[in-house]
């Protein structure tokens, strides 16, 4: 049965009309072919035609814990990381960072972010659609890590190693869990903190990158290297 977004698109967006087909996905792998059997104004209703497992989702696995950052800047890094194949989302509160909310405010932010990601999942034909999780403190955050996965905090500066190393030196891997720090940066004691972990600091450059930046870099070059991206 079709209801709202997804009716509302098909009818205003893309302009279908019964008989035609479509492709839509349910969010855990699996991709259908689908033909419109009737339209009303609130109401659709689709036959499925063929059942698929297309190829689209990329072999690495890829955890981003993002500091909160100002406005409206989640939801970019949000859309723009789950384009580039992310497979989860944490958001996570720093000493640096700005916005603090209560638990009524977050989850009305983490409903929104979901919808976001299930919104970029489909532009980008995507047939998973990556979890955005609650908003933990940056203590709980480093616990989440599952054994076996490759921990790494980004940082500025030629003192760590280099991202050109590192991915040379774990051609192998296929599950990493990374941390980006607020606008102000991680705190010492933070960075330390993670360091006792099992975080490795991994250096982006001496350039200073915008913290809606360092993700969408980051994603971009591990999937080139170790991912999808040909």
């Amino acid at each position: 049965m079709l209801r709202g977004e997804l009716l509302k698109k098909i009818r205003l967006v893309l302009r279908l009309n019964p008989k035609d087909t479509l492709r839509v996905f349910d969010g855990t792998g699996l991709e259908y072919l689908a033909q419109i059997v009737s339209l009303k104004p609130h109401t659709g209703e689709l036959k499925i035609v063929e059942k698929t497992h297309p190829p689209r989702e990329s072999p690495l696995e890829t955890h981003l814990g993002q500091a909160l950052p100002k406005s409206q800047k989640m939801d970019f890094i949000i859309q723009k990381a789950v384009e580039l194949g992310v497979s989860e989302i944490h958001p996570f509160f720093s000493s640096r960072t700005i916005p603090h909310f209560n638990l009524s405010q977050a989850m009305k932010k983490v409903e929104r972010w979901q919808k976001i990601s299930q919104e970029a999942s489909q532009q980008s034909g995507r047939i998973t659609i990556p979890t955005v999780n609650p908003p933990v403190e940056f203590v709980e955050l480093l616990s989440l890590p599952s054994q076996g996965t490759l921990k790494i905090i980004l940082q500025k500066g030629s003192s760590h190693d280099s991202l050109k190393n590192f991915l040379m030196t774990n051609q192998n891997k296929r599950g990493i869990f990374f941390l980006v720090g607020p606008e102000g940066g991680f705190a010492p004691e933070e960075i330390t903190f993670a360091l006792d972990h099992g975080f490795k600091p991994i250096s982006l450059g001496e350039r200073i990158l915008r913290t809606e930046t360092v993700a969408l870099a980051f994603l971009s070059i591990l999937q080139y290297e170790l991912g999808d991206m040909p």
